[in-house]
């Protein structure tokens, strides 16, 4: 029986995980960000250096999706990631969400 640790993730952005993948909150509320491993070894090793512990903020998944809810210079926005779909979404400048850098990438 695989071992998987979903209901031990302290991060708020886990969502599920699967053998060799980890799911999380996305940008917008419609969106996931996927993660998928080699090994389930580096899947737990991943989970051990930010899932499993208050150290999430330094995930580079959960920091970007941090600041994208710290964001007040533009709340209406409903996504921080450019989309060709959603005519709402708009690039946002780089920041630093603790210490780590965020940009988003069109």
């Amino acid at each position: 029986m695989p071992n998987y640790t979903g209901g031990m993730s302290i991060c708020p952005f886990y969502q599920r995980e699967s053998r060799l993948s980890i799911v999380c909150e996305g940008y917008c509320q419609e969106q996931q960000i996927g993660m998928k491993f080699r090994t389930e070894a580096e899947k737990l090793q991943w989970q051990q250096k930010y899932c499993l512990r208050f150290y999430y903020p330094r995930c580079p998944v959960a920091a970007t999706v941090l600041w994208h809810y710290q964001d007040q210079e533009n709340p209406a926005a409903q996504c921080a990631v450019p989309s060709r779909e959603k005519p709402g979404c708009k690039k946002q400048p780089r920041s630093r969400v603790n210490g780590l850098a965020a940009e988003t990438k069109a």
